[in-house]
């Protein structure tokens, strides 16, 4: 495992967050401010989801390569 992949992957989602605050207060400035918020919701919950899975379909890579080592 690689220990400091975690903290790349948190820095990475934090300046993500930073870019869609900023962009969120520009859509947001000219009216209702609660849409920007509900932008970025929706975009940070879709990563999440897009970690996640990334991280269990190498979880399961590397069990089944652990259960069957010949094939792969």
């Amino acid at each position: 495992s690689i220990p400091f992949k975690r903290k790349r992957v948190a820095r990475k989602i934090k300046e993500l967050k930073r870019k869609l605050f900023c962009f969120a207060r520009r859509v947001s400035a000219g009216g209702n401010a609660m849409a920007g918020f509900q932008i970025i919701r929706a975009i940070v919950a879709r990563k999440r989801f897009e970690l996640r899975s990334a991280i269990a379909t190498l979880y399961e890579k590397q069990t089944i390569s652990n259960l069957c080592p010949t094939f792969f």
